[in-house]
């Protein structure tokens, strides 16, 4: 067995073609009874008479020169499956990293987006506000409107109400012979 370090990027295609190809779960584990080499012996060899002739395990040299060793079958799948529990071993580290990435980006994005509304309701409430100022503004003006238009109805009507009452006078004292 070889210490084989993962520093490539994750091939995701790959990676899903090996869930698919690999049995489909849910996975479990056991351990055996009786792990004595007499036993392991006969769970191989009955393993094996089962199966399709080819016999897959998993393994990974340990520093101190043990070994771990997992049986993946001998079905027709088998080769799928350490293929699989191979793949795994290295992927899942790596794509649990780039899990958490992304939920890191996640928050940091919805914080930037929570800001975002933040600064967009205060400039509303801002705009809600100049908006009911310039309406009140508006008004104000429109009133002030009104009373020049009528304040210049008035002038205008006045010079010839003037005239009018002038002429009355004048008339009246006329009458009375006053000649003025």
């Amino acid at each position: 067995m070889s210490d084989k370090t993962e520093t490539a990027p994750l091939d995701l295609a790959a990676l899903r073609r090996l869930c698919e190809e690999a049995t489909p779960g849910p996975w479990d584990h056991f351990r055996l009874e009786d792990p004595s080499p007499v036993a392991l012996a006969a769970y191989v060899t009955a393993t094996a008479a089962m199966g399709s002739g080819e016999f897959y395990i998993v393994g990974c040299d340990k520093p101190d020169g043990r070994a771990d060793v997992c049986h993946a079958g001998n079905g027709p799948t088998s080769a799928q499956n350490a293929a699989f529990i191979a793949a795994a071993r290295t992927a899942l580290p790596a794509l649990l990293d780039r899990v958490e990435r992304a939920e890191r980006a996640s928050e940091e994005h919805d914080a930037d987006l929570e800001g975002e509304r933040d600064r967009l309701r205060a400039s509303l409430t801002a705009a809600e506000s100049a908006l009911a100022a310039s309406r009140a503004e508006a008004e104000r003006l429109r009133g002030s409107l009104r009373s020049a238009e009528s304040a210049m109805t008035y002038s205008r009507a006045f010079p010839a109400n003037l005239h009018s009452v002038l002429d009355t006078v004048r008339r009246a004292l006329a009458e009375k012979g006053d000649g003025t």
